[in-house]
């Protein structure tokens, strides 16, 4: 990922960084990279941000082996931004890739989250086994 090209962008990348990590359990590598013209930044308005993580983990069981979300431009209401909300005033493009291994997806579908939040639905019980080899 080519880094940000001024030392704004630079700590505002930082910044961004910082808070994304404070909200995850662990995290083995993060980076965040914002480019934004500072005027345009005033007014909540960013030109992409790209975001590359490996081995997140929030809600102490729902983990992602790597992550990669990459948007184009993005407006927010700065306003409601300062009191910690953000909310999006215009759609965005943006691409994400998650990779889970085998016992990611093991753990987080039989995490005591995912069955709070599916008991309305049904009980399910995941296992993953691998394919026979031949």
């Amino acid at each position: 990922m080519p880094g940000p090209s001024d030392l704004g962008e630079q700590a505002l990348s930082k910044a961004a960084e910082i808070a994304l990590k404070s909200q995850l359990d662990e995290s083995e590598d993060l980076s965040v990279e914002l480019h934004a013209n500072p005027l345009s930044l005033l007014q909540g308005e960013v030109e992409s941000v790209a975001i590359d993580g490996k081995g997140l983990v929030m809600n102490q069981e729902l983990r992602t082996e790597s992550l990669s979300l990459k948007t184009k431009a993005i407006a927010i209401d700065p306003l409601k931004a300062a009191f910690g909300n953000i909310e999006f005033t215009h759609p965005t493009a943006a691409t994400a890739q998650i990779v889970l291994s085998a016992a990611d997806l093991e753990r987080a579908f039989n995490s005591e989250y995912i069955q709070t939040k599916t008991t309305k639905i049904y009980k399910f019980r995941l296992t993953v086994s691998q394919p026979p080899s031949n």
